[in-house]
């Protein structure tokens, strides 16, 4: 079985949210389990000072906001400091007050894979920015592991069904997949429209073999499908039908650096997925 070359580090953004910890011990045990450094990055909603200014008693209202955003930074900072002993690679924290896209942006780009949580719309506490998730997916220009907002999740050794289509896209993300799939197994997912006569369109044996050469190939599962919803529903029942711990696909979307429109089954998978998410664009 050929080996794949790990990722050369793990980086996990933290925010105020009450999942952060939990992404934060992933990110510990996967940097642990491939032997890589980890980086820690704070980054968290800032108000506008100039708008709180402008209210009935903004000052006060902003010094407590930023007395709060100290406190809560500080408690991740100390449980970060309390992983460090266990990770022989070394480890690094980074916090910026700043513009949290431009930052997480520019930052993340010296990941080797980055762990993010997917929005939670539950905890006012977890939000980042506007389009937070879905710029660092398509701007950071790396492989983006989505962590939901509940559950408990396992990245050792999973089984993942791949969502394959044969674009650029599902090639990155099927190859930088597989240093998270050693000793695992995976399912190849295509989606096929109807009157695919061959029913193995998009080069499904350009996927297979990859996995084959891991190792990790499992199965293919075919579908017919007649719409990006028919696509997600499909795609989400595969995860469960196999028991998957992780989806791996490729992110679709356009826009700008502040205005990200993501394809209609990657902006579903991220709404719906109950177990991480690997994408890649």
């Amino acid at each position: 079985m050929n080996v794949s070359h790990d990722f050369a580090s793990v980086m996990v953004h933290l925010d105020a949210g009450s999942r952060s910890l939990y992404r934060l011990e992933l990110g510990a045990g996967l940097a642990l389990q491939l032997d890589v450094p980890l980086t820690c990055l704070y980054s968290t909603f800032q108000p506008d000072p100039a708008w709180l200014r402008r209210t009935d008693d903004g000052d006060r209202y902003l010094g407590e906001i930023e007395q709060w955003h100290q406190r809560t930074r500080e408690q991740m900072r100390r449980q970060w400091a309390a992983l460090m002993p266990e990770l022989p690679r070394g480890t690094r924290w980074l916090a910026s007050e700043a513009d949290p896209l431009d930052f997480c942006v520019r930052t993340s780009r010296q990941a080797g894979l980055l762990l993010l949580g997917r929005r939670d719309e539950v905890d006012q506490h977890a939000f980042v920015a506007p389009g937070f998730v879905e710029t660092m997916v398509m701007a950071s220009g790396r492989p983006v592991l989505l962590i939901p907002p509940q559950g408990r999740c396992s990245l050792h050794a999973p089984h993942a069904v791949i969502a394959w289509d044969g674009s650029r896209e599902a090639s990155r993300a099927l190859h930088d997949a597989m240093p998270l799939l050693a000793g695992g197994s995976a399912t190849i997912f295509h989606a096929a429209k109807p009157g695919d006569a061959t029913r193995g369109g998009g080069g499904l044996h350009h996927a297979i073999a990859v996995l084959a050469e891991h190792g990790v190939y499992r199965d293919v599962r075919v579908e017919t499908v007649r719409s990006d919803s028919d696509v997600t529903r499909r795609l989400l029942e595969a995860v469960a039908d196999t028991g998957a711990s992780l989806l791996v696909m490729g992110a679709y979307g356009h826009g700008t650096v502040r205005q990200f429109v993501l394809g209609g089954v990657t902006r579903m998978v991220l709404a719906r997925a109950v177990v991480p998410v690997l994408m890649s664009h």
